[in-house]
């Protein structure tokens, strides 16, 4: 059985990375060499676990109860996870019936691969980062005519595709830019764009890791909203993420498990949350209620 390089795996984001609780698969590697790139650990340490199909599967189902209740499941990101489209594929010709999968990718690969991989993606959100292919290769190291391509022969097959549009000032947050960006979307019937402004929280990961760094400033607001008028001008839509966080987070997961228990008669006694601290849904009460409904329903 194949293992994956897994770089990290975060459980119960919630409308972040696709809809409902998913579970992200940040994948390791990546042919790209961005200067903005937001998730280095994936490209420059070397820091990765390798897990089998069976042992990654193991680690998705234990949030099977919030990925089925919310409609969610597992994303799988990177670094750039077509780079391991095989595991992917392995895992989802095992597993697909049990969960859901969204992809995050540049969709820098070729044909054969992305055609492989079709049929497994529920939905794809494509990194699509600068229209021109010779500004593509200058700032991401390589030409953006195969990631065209590859999104043209996509869109034949779903419409299940998000662009997804890393904006970085002064590189790539040009009216020009946008706008042949918009033109390439209309041309092959794309209609949902999520926009990403640039923030430097991701610089401290360069700083961890004792990478250089050449700062970036952050995208004024005022930029922001001049392109998001522009997509919606042209009758596209702005995919955004109603996030949940905090106590919120706390409160929806836990109505989720008194939910499941009332369905399936599952006895138990649940108590409010007194945690104080950042609520990442995973404080030792909430985790001892969901182990408990794993078990009962096994």
């Amino acid at each position: 059985m194949a293992k994956c390089k897994i770089h990290k795996i975060e459980r119960l984001r919630i409308n972040s990375d696709g809809s409902g609780v998913r579970t992200v698969v940040f994948l390791y590697g990546c042919p790209l060499k961005c200067r903005w790139c937001c998730n280095p650990g994936t490209r420059f340490n070397g820091s990765y676990r390798e897990l089998t199909a069976d042992e990654l599967y193991k680690i998705v189902a234990y949030d099977s109860i919030y990925h089925n209740a919310s409609g969610g499941g597992v994303t799988f990101t990177g670094g750039e996870p077509l780079m391991q489209a095989d595991f992917i594929i392995e895992f989802m010709q095992k597993y697909g019936g049990k969960v859901k999968a969204d992809i995050e990718t540049s969709l820098f690969a070729d044909a054969a691969t992305v055609n492989n991989l079709a049929p497994y993606i529920n939905r794809w959100f494509i990194d699509f980062k600068l229209a021109d292919k010779d500004e593509h290769k200058l700032f991401t190291g390589v030409s953006n005519t195969v990631i065209k391509s590859n999104i043209a022969n996509l869109a034949e097959k779903t419409d299940k595709i998000t662009l997804t549009y890393p904006i970085i000032t002064g590189i790539n947050d040009s009216y020009k830019n946008a706008g042949m960006m918009i033109d390439f979307m209309q041309k092959y019937g794309l209609k949902q764009v999520e926009l990403h402004p640039y923030r430097k929280s991701c610089e401290k990961q360069y700083e961890n890791l004792a990478i250089p760094y050449q700062p970036i400033d952050e995208l004024p607001n005022s930029t922001l909203e001049a392109l998001a008028n522009m997509f919606e001008a042209n009758g596209i839509e702005i995919r955004k993420a109603d996030k949940i966080i905090g106590k919120d987070k706390c409160r929806y997961l836990k109505n989720i498990r008194k939910e499941y228990c009332t369905k399936n008669g599952i006895d138990m006694e649940f108590e409010e949350c007194t945690f104080e601290g950042k609520c990442i849904g995973t404080c030792p009460k909430c985790e001892q209620e969901l182990s408990y409904i794993n078990k009962a329903k096994n």
